[in-house]
């Protein structure tokens, strides 16, 4: 049902997962595993899939989440935030409360802040959704910024970077190539040139790229799981299925 992170098993307090496409009640396209609203599946279906996802993992008061805009805004979680609120990514401090982002070839990113020096256990999580226009626009340092704004340091975040599409299967076009080269240098942007214009993308690669150039640690960064359209028995993807496919929900909860 889920892949997990091994960074962050080993950091205490974390409850987290990426889910995969199996162990649901929706039918195809759908099978089985389901998480996304948006989309052509029922809502009944995806109810019961989100609630098997949360007994699964131990979490009893649902996941909370964002509408997504492929944008770079995040939001703290306070009392409660709202399924309308726009952005796509969400931080928070507060205990027993699960955040999740949707995803279905974009990079889910969960982080999490723990210093063994000073806490028992981690004190501040993340869950980012990067596609390509989010990572271009720097959604994973706008999430690193805010949470050193609360109180986090750079040198004791941890980030797992979860299933995406892989760089043979995302082909872009030569506008995310140049906006890329925005947030790195040219020489450094992991693609290859193809004809016609067209580009091999490595996203998650090009993510980790811009946390190494953040300051972030090698060892603090995980990739998770494998390329989502190369792998439909684990995996819905939506380039490949032309749109009519499920959504997978990563979650991060800090534990009561």
């Amino acid at each position: 049902m889920i892949e997990q992170s091994s960074l962050l098993k080993s950091v205490p307090g974390i409850v987290h997962g990426f889910s995969l496409r199996s162990g649901g009640c929706s039918s195809e396209p759908y099978g089985s595993l389901n998480l996304g609203y948006n989309t052509n599946d029922t809502s009944e279906s995806v109810a019961k899939n989100l609630m098997r996802l949360a007994e699964y993992a131990g979490i009893n008061e649902g996941f909370l989440e964002v509408d997504q805009v492929h944008g770079n805004r995040i939001v703290l979680l306070q009392d409660k935030i709202s399924r309308k609120e726009k952005a796509d990514g969400i931080l928070s401090q507060k205990p027993a409360e699960a955040i999740a982002i949707r995803t279905a070839d974009c990079a889910p990113i969960l982080i999490a802040h723990y210093n063994p020096e000073s806490h028992r256990k981690a004190n501040m999580i993340a869950a980012v959704h990067a596609g390509w226009r989010g990572a271009v626009s720097g959604i994973v340092i706008k999430a690193i910024e805010a949470m050193c704004q609360y109180g986090a340091q750079e040198k004791h975040l941890i980030f797992a970077l979860g299933p995406c599409i892989g760089p043979e299967k995302f082909e872009v076009g030569a506008e995310v190539i140049e906006a890329a080269k925005a947030q790195l240098d040219d020489h450094a942007l992991p693609y290859e040139p193809k004809e016609a214009g067209k580009f091999n993308f490595d996203l998650r690669e090009f993510i980790r790229l811009q946390l190494l150039e953040a300051g972030i640690s090698d060892a603090a960064i995980e990739f998770v799981g494998a390329c989502t359209y190369s792998n439909p028995e684990l995996y819905f993807s939506y380039r490949r299925d032309q749109g009519e496919t499920g959504r997978h929900l990563s979650y991060i909860m800090l534990e009561a």
